[in-house]
C-alpha cells in the first residue's frame, strides 16, 4: 500500500500538475484523469507553478524521497525559470530556486539518497547547469568546461554509492561527465558516428553506463562500445532502460527512405534486438523493445 501511494505521487508530477485547487485538489485530479490512466494509477495534487509550467523529469531515492524538475513562467518561445519539487512520502512541495542565477529549465534529475542527488538544466543561452541537492534545495556546482562554447548537459544518472554520470558534450567532443564523489571530469571522446550530444544516460545495476540519442547508442565500461544503427536510416532513441548488462530496453524511431522531393522520409518504430538495433515496420505488431545480449 505504501509503495502504491508513492508511485501515485510520481504520476502526479506528469498529470496532476496545475490541477490542485482549494475546493478539492485530489478529487478534481482523480476525476480529470479517470479516463486517462490505467487501473492502479492515480494523480496526486502538486503545488501550482507560474503560467505554462511543466515537469520534465522525476527520480526517487525511496518511498519517502523523490524529486521532480521542469520549468515555469514560459511565454511562447521565451524561456521561463527552473522549477523543482520534492516528495516527502506524503505530499509534493515546491522547492525554492530564487537563489539560482539563470533563466531556463531543469530537464533531468537522478538520486539514490538524500546525500547523492543531481539535476541538470539549460539556460536561455544554451549553457548547461549542474545542481546538487543539499537536503533542502538545489545548489549550483562548477564542472570542467562550464564556460566553454559548445558545452551542454543533457541527462544524469546516480549509482547507489553516490557516484554520478552526466551525458552531454564539451568543446572537445567528450560525451560523458563523471563524478567520483570528489571531483567531476570528462571521459573519452564519443563514438565516431555521433554528430550530436547524447540526449540521456542510464546505469545498469552492475555498473555499465549507457548513453543514447539521435544516431547513437553506446556503452561505457572503461571504453566506448557503440551499437551500429540500421544501414541507411537516421536513427533516434527516445528512451533507454538497462535492467542488466545483457538486458537493455529502448524506445526509438528511424526515418526510412523518403518519397518525392519535398516529402519527408517515412517514420518507423525501431527496437533494440538480440543482434543490435532493428527497424520495425509500423504495420507489423511487435513488442516495442527486445532484449539485447552481448
Amino acid at each position: 500500500m505504501r509503495r502504491r501511494h508513492f508511485v501515485s505521487g510520481l504520476i502526479g508530477t506528469a498529470a496532476g500538475f496545475g490541477l490542485a485547487t482549494a475546493a478539492g485538489p485530489l478529487a478534481t485530479a482523480r476525476g480529470a484523469a479517470s479516463s486517462v490512466f490505467p487501473p492502479g494509477w492515480q494523480p496526486v495534487p502538486v503545488p501550482n507553478g507560474q503560467g505554462a509550467a511543466q515537469l520534465l523529469d522525476v527520480a526517487a531515492a525511496g518511498p519517502e524521497l523523490a524529486w521532480a524538475v521542469g520549468e515555469e513562467g514560459r511565454n511562447g518561445s521565451t524561456r521561463g525559470r527552473p522549477l523543482a519539487m520534492v516528495w516527502d512520502g506524503t505530499a509534493w512541495t515546491q522547492t525554492g530556486l530564487g537563489h539560482l542565477d539563470f533563466s531556463g529549465q531543469l530537464h533531468s534529475v537522478a538520486g539514490s539518497s538524500p546525500d547523492a542527488a543531481w539535476a541538470v538544466g539549460t539556460d536561455t543561452s544554451g549553457h548547461g547547469h549542474l545542481l546538487a541537492w543539499d537536503g533542502v534545495t538545489w545548489q549550483e556546482m562548477a564542472y570542467p568546461g562550464q564556460e566553454d562554447t559548445g558545452t551542454e548537459l543533457t541527462g544524469v544518472a546516480v549509482a547507489p554509492d553516490g557516484r554520478a554520470w552526466v551525458s552531454g558534450r564539451n568543446s572537445d567532443r567528450q560525451g560523458l561527465l563523471h563524478w567520483n564523489k570528489q571531483e567531476w571530469r570528462w571521459y573519452a571522446l564519443l563514438p565516431s558516428t555521433a554528430t550530436e550530444a547524447p540526449s540521456g544516460v542510464h546505469r545498469t545495476p552492475d555498473g555499465e553506463i549507457w548513453v543514447y540519442g539521435t544516431g547513437v547508442v553506446a556503452r561505457w565500461d572503461g571504453a566506448w562500445t557503440e551499437l551500429p544503427p540500421p544501414t541507411g536510416f537516421r536513427f533516434g532513441v527516445t528512451g533507454l532502460l538497462p535492467c542488466a548488462d545483457d538486458d537493455v530496453w529502448l524506445t526509438a524511431y528511424d526515418y526510412g527512405v523518403g518519397g518525392p522531393p519535398g516529402k519527408p522520409p517515412e517514420l518507423r518504430p525501431a527496437a533494440l534486438g538480440r543482434h543490435g538495433l532493428e527497424s520495425c515496420h509500423p504495420a507489423v505488431h511487435r513488442r516495442p523493445a527486445q532484449r539485447h545480449h552481448r
